[in-house]
């Protein structure tokens, strides 16, 4: 049902050429297929709406769905690409200020250290979210809690 919505949505969007939509929509897509576990799927419509998203000039968007080029490329077991497209997006929420997608992608980073054995690096990952998301008094930040606690 949810994918028959969101591939009727991008054909709208497609035939309208509007071109923000279409981004959006294919980042949406790629999460979703993500969320099922059909990560490859997801890593297609996760690269295009970055590549879209970025010919926009759409900052917000392009970080949003490098987030979720990373969540793809992390469970595909390219954790090399997942740090990369991490980063990418960490860069990008950092330039817009957005503290809370910062702790988002800070709590996938440090997991995707974790995930690499660079124990570190996770952890620096974990504090930085666990501040930025105590600042904004987010119950996320207890997930950076759990992981820098080993829960």
């Amino acid at each position: 049902m949810v994918e028959r919505l969101l591939q009727s949505a991008l054909q709208r969007y497609r035939i309208a050429d509007h071109r923000q939509g279409l981004a959006a929509t294919l980042n949406n897509i790629g999460w979703h297929y993500c969320q099922i576990g059909d990560y490859a799927k997801g890593l297609i419509y996760s690269q295009d709406a970055v590549t879209l998203h970025q010919d926009l000039g759409n900052r917000p968007g392009a970080a949003a769905a490098w987030d979720t080029l990373g969540h793809a490329h992390h469970h595909l077991g390219d954790l090399q690409q997942s740090t990369a497209s991490y980063h990418k997006a960490l860069d990008l929420f950092v330039e817009l200020g957005d503290q809370y997608h910062q702790g988002e992608v800070l709590l996938h980073l440090g997991d995707n250290h974790g995930a690499l054995n660079e124990l570190d690096a996770a952890r620096h990952a974990w504090s930085q979210a666990k501040v930025l998301l105590n600042e904004l008094d987010h119950h996320d930040a207890e997930k950076a809690v759990a992981r820098l606690e080993g829960r």
